[in-house]
């Protein structure tokens, strides 16, 4: 049973269409296939600052429960940051999250307020060959070196922050801003997999999901050190040149704010959110938490990069 469980969690989604309307392009931006000189191939969403539109209403809700968080936005000429050339945000998604979801919502958001142009990846479980995202930082990385980019943000949710630490190795990136990134891979499949399916979560104990993760991490032939996260961004010592921000809520039972607070003795900007569990925070449905990820995209770099700007107008 362990291995089919194994080759759901790596089975791929439904692939991205290969061609858009007019209309769908208006709502996802420029969709296109990026492929390197071996003909391995990415599906990447392209959304460019000048070409965002002028008008244009945002409105998401997110109901648990009693509970209700609503995305709510106006894009307008009044509001538009003005772009700067060269400028480019990498949205690195969380596991199981159509790339379509931020392209037709927080791609828009952040490049008209930020005027930046954003890049949007696909989940690591829309590829073809599952490795935790690292083809894509990989293939990504060719693709910024081939662009006129030169200053590069990355933006990741959970386990989008193990291609977010790839791409930094792999280019310079300005600031790599971090939305409660996995944790350990077992805890956090154990985390996961009793959230989404209670009724399974029952036949498996701690050996199994180690058995299951094991299994995922063997057969997408990355090594398990490459997953710790916590240990990597430990070594970003306070001196590190490496701009990381990290938000990290109490209320996250995937990724809890109590598993980074190691990484205070770090370079790593560590940031604690309202009470906001895992769900809302990969919607960035909190108010706060988006005028801090714009905020930090827009403002020029700091010599103390965890002290907070709050003379920028959102």
């Amino acid at each position: 049973m362990n291995s089919i469980i194994a080759s759901q969690i790596t089975k791929p989604l439904t692939p991205v269409f290969s061609k858009l309307s007019e209309e769908e392009t208006r709502f996802f931006g420029e969709f296109f296939r990026y492929c390197d000189s071996n003909k391995k191939c990415l599906d990447l969403f392209l959304r460019e600052a000048q070409e965002v539109d002028t008008e244009r209403s945002i409105k998401l809700s997110l109901i648990q429960g009693t509970e209700k968080k609503v995305f709510n936005v106006d894009l307008n000429e009044t509001n538009r940051y003005s772009s700067e050339p060269g400028k480019l945000i990498v949205i690195f998604p969380g596991f199981g999250i159509d790339s379509r979801v931020y392209s037709g919502t927080l791609a828009p958001w952040l490049s008209h307020l930020s005027g930046n142009d954003v890049l949007v990846a696909p989940a690591a479980n829309q590829n073809a060959n599952f490795n935790f995202g690292l083809d894509s930082a990989s293939l990504i990385a060719e693709y910024i070196k081939k662009s006129a980019y030169k200053k590069v943000s990355v933006l990741s949710f959970s386990m989008g922050a193990v291609a977010a630490i790839h791409l930094a190795s792999l280019t310079e990136v300005e600031r790599n801003v971090m939305i409660a990134p996995m944790q350990d891979f077992p805890l956090a499949l154990k985390t996961v997999g009793g959230m989404q399916y209670p009724k399974l979560s029952k036949f498996l104990n701690d050996d199994d999901y180690i058995s299951i993760a094991n299994e995922v991490i063997l057969n997408s032939k990355v090594d398990a050190n490459t997953l710790d996260l916590r240990s990597r961004l430990q070594q970003y010592q306070v001196q590190d040149t490496r701009r990381v921000h990290l938000f990290a809520s109490r209320g996250d039972r995937v990724s809890p704010f109590q598993y980074w607070k190691p990484l205070a003795e770090t370079s790593v900007c560590l940031k604690q959110t309202n009470k906001l569990n895992h769900t809302h925070l990969m919607a960035l449905m909190d108010e706060d938490l988006r005028n801090e990820v714009l905020l930090l995209m827009r403002a020029p770099l700091r010599r103390n990069e965890c002290i907070a700007e709050s003379d920028v107008a959102i």
